[in-house]
Order: structure tokens, then sequence, then C-alpha cells
């Protein structure tokens, strides 16, 4: 059967990861997107404000710095809706000319413009702007992340749990069924395998003459076959049909527990049992098959010898025509009787018929009727 708690520890691990990569990837990803926006946009607002700045210099090179109030007044100038940022304006030498401030929470992004006067680098607009709010709304995106991963992570942990609980429960009914069938299977049946027996059937047990289980389930195979017959379950592991989940089938002769031998045959099948390999077996006690095998080839031999003595007496046997004797096949003659007897099973009786009695009498009476005479 399959390690129950190892595919909760796996199932749980991959739940894991994907809820956990889902959690994070969607606010990281709306973070980044957000951020790639806003970093785009400060840069396009500072460039616009750039060029609006460098034209105010460009038409007085000479006092543009001193022009505080309308470099202010370009400053408060958004092209973007709801701005929030500060925008300042430095000289060459980095002191302030002009600004536009509005409290902003860190943390802050800047970016830098420079103004150009006939090519010539003469300040420095500069625009910040604040993440806070982009922090908000990816802690948003994170709580939603959260929740979407642990609706993942309850999906992916709970129903395959439960529809590998719902297989295992069908598995569990299937295996009680299969092993009461085997339990009350007519034919004797062994679970072999670390050379003992790991199982034995309610058959299995009456076959070996044991009184009960423990007689048989734990006991070295040897136990009830001979080492050198043992060994033959060891091949079991090693027939290339095992290995191909083919049966195996050897004639062995079994010992019982209480010492009577019996003649089997073993047909082995690759099996598992409780997570290691083994070898299903099952038994056939052929003793009394053999048995009237050797009477009927007994009487096979008999009937075959006297088939062999009745041909003896087929054909044509030569015989004298006056005394009735046979001659044989080494040119003797014999009387019929003693022919017969030698070829065949027959045994003679002798008597005499009535035609040859009154003969006989016949015969009788004339012989003393000359010797009165």
């Amino acid at each position: 059967m399959y390690d129950a708690r190892r595919i909760t520890r796996v199932t749980t691990g991959i739940a894991g990861i994907v809820s956990v990569v889902v959690a994070l990837l969607f606010p990281i990803g709306y973070y980044y997107v957000s951020y790639e926006s806003i970093q785009t946009g400060v840069e396009v607002e500072a460039e616009i404000t750039g060029r609006i700045v460098t034209d105010v210099i460009n038409s007085n090179p000479d006092l543009w710095n001193v022009q505080q109030t309308r470099l202010e007044e370009l400053l408060s100038r958004r092209t973007r809706e709801n701005p929030q940022d500060i925008r300042r304006i430095f000289d060459k030498n980095h002191a302030l000319v002009a600004e536009s401030v509005i409290p902003l929470k860190a943390p802050l992004l800047r970016r830098n413009f420079d103004l150009l006067d006939s090519g010539a680098t003469v300040g420095t607009l500069e625009i910040v702007t604040s993440l806070f709010p982009l922090l908000l709304r990816s802690g948003v995106a994170l709580l939603l992340g959260l929740c979407c991963g642990a609706v993942i992570f309850i999906t992916l942990r709970v129903l395959p749990m439960k529809a590998v609980a719902k297989a295992e429960k069908k598995l569990t009914e299937s295996e009680a069924r299969y092993r009461g069938l085997v339990d009350k299977a007519p034919n004797a049946i062994l679970v072999y395998g670390k050379e003992r027996v790991l199982y034995a059937n309610q058959a299995a047990v009456q076959l070996l003459g044991a009184e009960n289980f423990g007689q048989v389930v734990g006991q070295e195979i040897t136990t009830f076959f001979r080492s050198d017959e043992g060994n033959l379950f060891q091949e079991f592991f090693k027939a290339p049909e095992i290995k191909e989940e083919r049966d195996v089938q050897r004639e062995l002769n079994l010992t019982r527990v209480d010492g009577a031998h019996l003649d089997i045959v073993a047909v082995g099948i690759r099996s598992d049992y409780l997570d290691n390999p083994a070898v299903q077996v099952i038994l056939h006690d052929v003793t009394e098959r053999k048995r009237l095998q050797e009477e009927l080839s007994g009487k096979v031999v008999q009937l075959e010898a006297a088939l062999i003595k009745v041909r003896l007496l087929e054909g044509i046997i030569p015989i004298c025509m006056y005394c009735k004797k046979i001659r044989d096949d080494k040119q003797g003659w014999s009387q019929i009787e003693r022919y017969i007897t030698e070829h065949s099973d027959a045994q003679f009786s002798h008597g005499i018929c009535p035609e040859c009695f009154e003969k006989t009498m016949e015969e009788m009476k004339d012989m003393e009727t000359r010797k009165s005479g």
C-alpha cells in the first residue's frame, strides 16, 4: 500500500509552494508595474517642466535665477492629474532658486533634469514624489494575494487529500473483500518472502496439518519443504516469469506438521506484501491423483502384457491333424494344452464329454467281453 504520510507531505509541500508563489507574485508584480509607471511619469514630468524652465533661462540667461516668482509659478503647474510631488530648481552652484513644496511621506523617489543654456548646464530641476501610496496599495495587493494563496492552499491541500482518503477507503474495502475471498478460498494459499511464510489462509493451515496460523505464519519455508525444495521457492524470485509477473509452476513434496508427506503442485506469482517483495503461492494437493496415476499405469502395464500374450495366439498355428500337437517357434511339438498355457493366462481342467464317455464305455465293454470269451 502506498505511504499516506508521504503523500500528505508532498501534497502539503506543493500546495504551500503554489500558495506562497501566488501570494507573493501578485503584490510584487503590482508593485513592480506601478513603480515603473510612477518612475516613467516622473521622468516625463521632469522633462516637460525642464524644457519650460529652459525656455525661461534662454530668454534671460543672466537674470533667470532671480525670477523666483515666475519660476515658482511654472513649478506649480502640473501636467498629471492630482500629482503629489516636490519640485525644486537649483543653479549650477546647487543653490536653491525656486521650489513648489507639499508634504510627502517616505519613501521618496527623486529624478533630476539638467537645465541648459546654449548647451551648457546652468542648473538642475529636481522632482521628488512619494512611494508611500504605492506601498499602501501593494499592501492591499499583498492581503488579496494572501487570501488567494490561502484559498489555493486549501483547494490544493484539502481536495486532493479528500480524493486520496476516498481512494484509500475504496482500496481498503477492496483489499478487505479480496482478503476475505483468499481466507475462505478452497485452495491453499501462502505468501512467501524473506525465506519465511508471511501469510497463510485457512485452507493452507489445514493442508499443512497445523492447528492454528501460528504454526505456519513466520515459519521458515524449509519447515514444510526439504532444503533442496525450499531452494525452489528461492528460484521463484529469480525466475524470469516472476519478474515479468507471470506464474511459475513447480512440483514439490510437502511435509505436514504431523510428519505426513504430500505431493503438491505449487503455482507462484510475483506480489507485494506489506510493501515488501513477495511471492504468492497456490498449493494443490496431487497425492491422490498421483496414486491413481500410478495404479492406472500398473493396470496399463498388465493390460499391455496380456495383450502381448493374446497376440501370440493370433495368426496361423501349425497343429498335427492326428494327435493335435502344436509346433512352436523352436520347431518342437507340444500338447495343445501346454502351448496355450505358455502363451496366455488360460489354465485347463480336464473332463470328458458325453460322446467320448459313451465311446469309452463301449470300448471298455468290448475289452471285457474279449477277456471273458
